[in-house]
């Protein structure tokens, strides 16, 4: 047997082999087979790129049912903010839309919604089954809940536009607005959204508020029965 500095080694016949090499050749191949390891790093499947979290954002509808509703919109350059709308000092409002039972729907429009997005989210207000059916005779039915919807009991239906909807407040105290759409755009879709709505279901019981103006909106919430419906997952 022969001694070096670096390995042990024998004379095996004519050849030279060193021991090391012998004995931990078959541990070196299992390890050079394995995929290296990505340490720290999280799998690809989990991870969500800037672009895709754009791809999430959504057109949000917040749908109260109410026994009735009110919005009327302010004097912005007249009302005094520090003060309730119903002070005696405070001026009339501008316009009064008012509805009676039926629902109050608050709108977000973010910045990638689309025609599809309005028409999906109008189609799930109207259909939604948030009333009972008290006008069956059998008294079992009649006190099922969610079995009507507005469209079912022809009931009128107040918009309002919220962008407040699409706040992200996962950074700092102090929301952000970015996902929404830009307020020339967004009230081209809610003009849109509004006509589709008075062609497709009712003339007359579509009412809403001033885009972009400041109001003050009187529910009065019937359960309390309050969904969101959003377009992320559009459906049936």
């Amino acid at each position: 047997m022969e001694c070096c500095c670096s390995t042990v080694s024998w004379t095996l016949g004519t050849s030279k082999r060193s021991w090391t090499t012998t004995l931990f050749a078959p541990y070196r191949q299992k390890a050079q087979s394995r995929k290296p390891l990505k340490i720290g790093r999280i799998p690809h499947t989990s991870r969500t790129s800037k672009r895709e979290q754009q791809k999430q954002i959504i057109m949000r509808a917040l749908i109260q049912r109410v026994h009735s509703g009110s919005v009327s919109v302010r004097h912005s350059e007249l009302h005094n903010h520090a003060l309730p709308p119903s002070h005696p000092s405070q001026p009339e409002p501008q316009s009064i839309k008012t509805i009676g039972k039926g629902a109050v729907v608050f709108l977000g429009i973010s910045s990638e919604d689309t025609l599809a997005d309005c028409d999906y989210v109008l189609r799930k207000t109207m259909s939604v089954r948030l009333w009972p059916d008290n006008n069956n005779d059998d008294a079992e039915r009649r006190n099922k809940q969610w079995t009507k919807s507005l469209l079912d009991l022809n009931l009128d239906v107040l918009f309002v536009s919220q962008f407040t909807l699409l706040a992200e407040c996962t950074k700092g105290k102090k929301p952000s607005f970015s996902r929404a759409m830009t307020p020339k755009e967004a009230k081209e879709m809610y003009d849109e959204f509004l006509k589709k709505a008075r062609e497709e279901y009712k003339e007359n019981g579509i009412k809403e508020g001033q885009f972009g103006a400041m109001m003050d909106v009187h529910i009065e919430n019937d359960g309390p029965v309050t969904v969101l419906i959003d377009s992320q997952n559009k459906g049936g």
